[in-house]
């Protein structure tokens, strides 16, 4: 050990509290960084292997019926590797308690090794194919302590059903289970997910030889856009509800920004630390090298050069990052198996991928170093302007001069002698000032943005819920139900006011922006619905045009008396333009509302009614389906065309 590092061992052990604390900085940002990394690296892997072994789909769309002949010609589409359909309805579960509303999405699965979107078994058996048994998802089983070899009931188009929960299962479609997009948070107890064998499920739900519900699985190297239109433009006689990708496919979008906020969070928040840790540093070196004037002086006298001494404190802001990131990156990489746990059991994954990746401690030392590296250069580069000559004798004072609360005479006369001398130090110490102001700042705002998150969002959804939308309760119909249905409504439960409305998914687009959202027909005279716009004035329901949602304008870059180009999801007509009426605030979602938007819903279901009777009859002819369902399509048809002349509520 030479003489200079013999004097770095001294000075660390001199000013071993100073030390600690910048060590303890450092090794706290460090440990995040590691640990939020692994933890995002980790659950990354984990998603990505649970996504291969269960075949989790690249594209899902919803019709309201096709063929299952046609679902299966989708797989002679370039680029699509495999198709599977399903039957999916949403069915209330019967239970003792009449006041909490429960509801299962029933889905039919062929349960071969094949099948995209496979569930994992956790615990029971595999379904039967003679027997009314069903898988119950995890969440929502254990929310409302269901096992296997229990009974559940459901109601299905008003006849009960019970039946045997087999097994209890995981599926990589509702990792985060959340019943539609305007969900805020998953309620595990009152919605969850059933799985039926195909044969049962057609039995029940009586929907024939269709499926109301795609999964597409892309061969390796397929042209994703060209793929969909091809998809859709076979899909478009049966009344195609939503085209959704991966990517944008709810359950996943959920745990790819929660991933995405995990990877920011892991490069941003170590930052601050290391930002803290490198100005504490500064602020010790830089007293160093002045408490050691006369030292340096010497050394510079018998021989040293700058660049040894500088070197020389450089050294003890170097080992305090070294040692940060040796220890910080080690514990987070302890702690990165905990968090990943904690994660996966949040998001519902069976699977567990941990990977220890030791290049992380290499990463958070050379990270950690080079921040007090840069830290030491600034602070000791006092070092370069000590002259041995000067050094045997004191550092002068600065020069004072007048601060600029001096020139405010009738001020500062009011202020004590203590008082002005502590004026003049925060005004001449402007460094020091600065730091400890962002300190005092940042941590008050850390403590606000705490305690003030929770009244925000209450407020936020107090504003949705009670001034913007006012109904207590929402009833949904499978399909869209004539207007006496509201009138029937009064004499089944006690109500002080019912009214309807329909709620259908259009494609919007203006210049080059586009958006698939659904349009809400309301009356014009709206009870439930109260609308403001961006001033905060009080507007009603326009006679022609569509009003848009504040953040939905913002998405199109739309404003009050622009067009927006109105493509229907449901058939193929014609492209129409509605101009803006106005833009409301909406503090949660994005939707549009309009008054024409009642009859036009009725009658694109009614244009793709009379398509599928059409098709339907060709299949009838060619022997493909039976009578009955022939005849139901033509009872539907004309059902709807019955419901034109009076405006059906579908939500």
């Amino acid at each position: 050990m030479t003489k200079m590092d013999l004097m770095l061992v001294r000075m660390i052990k001199n000013s071993k509290s100073q030390f600690l604390a910048v060590l303890i900085i450092i090794i706290t940002g460090i440990c995040v960084y590691t640990s939020m990394s692994m933890a995002s690296a980790n659950l990354s892997d984990t998603l990505d292997t649970y996504y291969e072994e269960n075949r989790f789909p690249h594209l899902f769309v919803q019709v309201l019926g096709v063929p299952v002949q046609v679902a299966e010609r989708l797989e002679r589409v370039e680029g699509v590797g495999k198709v599977t359909g399903s039957l999916v309805m949403d069915v209330p579960v019967l239970t003792e308690d009449t006041e909490k509303r429960k509801t299962l999405r029933l889905i039919t699965i062929k349960g071969d090794e094949q099948e995209l979107s496979r569930s994992t078994l956790l615990s029971g058996r595999a379904l039967s194919d003679n027997r009314k048994e069903i898988w119950l998802i995890n969440q929502y089983a254990k929310a409302n302590g269901i096992k296997a070899g229990d009974e559940i009931r459901v109601q299905i188009s008003g006849a009960d059903y019970t039946m045997e929960v087999a097994g209890i299962v995981a599926n990589p479609e509702y990792i985060y289970l959340l019943e539609s997009s305007q969900s805020i948070m998953p309620d595990d107890e009152g919605f969850g997910i059933g799985y039926l064998k195909e044969p049962l499920g057609r039995l029940i739900v009586d929907e024939g030889q269709n499926y109301n519900y795609i999964r597409i699985e892309y061969e390796p190297g397929a042209k994703e856009e060209a793929l969909i239109e091809a998809v859709e433009a076979q899909l478009k006689p049966y009344g195609i509800i939503s085209s959704v990708k991966r990517e944008d496919q709810l359950s996943n979008a959920m745990i790819q920004e929660e991933l995405l906020n995990l990877r920011r969070l892991s490069d941003s928040l170590p930052l601050l630390f290391l930002f803290v840790a490198g100005f504490i540093l500064m602020m010790i070196l830089s007293r160093m090298v002045k408490k050691d004037r006369l030292k340096i002086g010497i050394l510079k006298a018998i021989g040293y050069d700058n660049q040894q001494i500088l070197l020389h404190y450089v050294k003890y802001a170097v080992m305090a990052g070294l040692a940060g990131g040796l220890l910080g990156s080690t514990l987070g990489m302890a702690l990165a198996g905990a968090m990943t746990k904690l994660y996966l059991e949040f998001f519902n994954l069976p699977l567990l991928t941990v990977n220890f990746d030791i290049t992380y401690i290499f990463k958070a030392m050379f990270l950690a170093a080079l921040f007090c590296l840069i830290s030491g250069v600034v602070g000791a580069r006092g070092v370069l302007k000590i002259a041995p000559s000067e050094s045997m004798r004191e550092e002068p004072p600065k020069k004072g001069k007048r601060i600029l609360l001096e020139r405010v005479h009738f001020l500062w006369k009011r202020f004590s002698f203590s008082r002005k001398l502590v004026m003049k130090n925060v005004f001449r110490n402007k460094k020091r000032t600065a730091f400890v102001i962002s300190g005092v700042a940042l941590t008050y705002g850390m403590i606000l943005f705490t305690v003030t998150m929770p009244s925000v969002v209450d407020q936020m959804m107090n504003l949705h819920f009670t001034e913007f939308q006012k109904m207590d309760y929402n009833i949904g119909f499978y399909k869209p139900v004539d207007e006496r249905a509201v009138r029937d409504l009064y004499h089944i439960i006690p109500i002080d006011h019912a009214e309807g409305k329909i709620e259908y998914p259009f494609e919007l687009s203006r210049g080059h922006r586009e958006v698939t959202v659904n349009i809400l027909g309301l009356k014009k005279d709206t009870q439930f619905y109260s609308f403001k716009d961006t001033s905060n004035r009080m507007i009603s329901m326009p006679e022609r045009g569509i009003l848009l949602s504040e953040n939905l304008a913002k998405t199109l870059k739309a404003e009050k008396g622009d067009l927006i180009r109105i493509r229907s999801l449901l058939t193929e007509k014609e492209d129409v333009e509605i101009p803006v009426a106005g833009v409301v605030k909406q503090s949660l979602g994005m939707n549009l509302k309009s008054m024409r938007a009642q009859l036009s819903g009725l009658e694109a279901s009614y244009a793709m009614a009379k398509e599928t009777v059409s098709k339907n009859k060709i299949l009838y002819e060619q022997g493909v389906l039976s009578r009955q369902e022939y005849d139901r399509a033509v009872t539907a048809e004309r059902e709807l065309a019955a419901q034109i002349s009076s405006p059906a509520i579908f939500y």
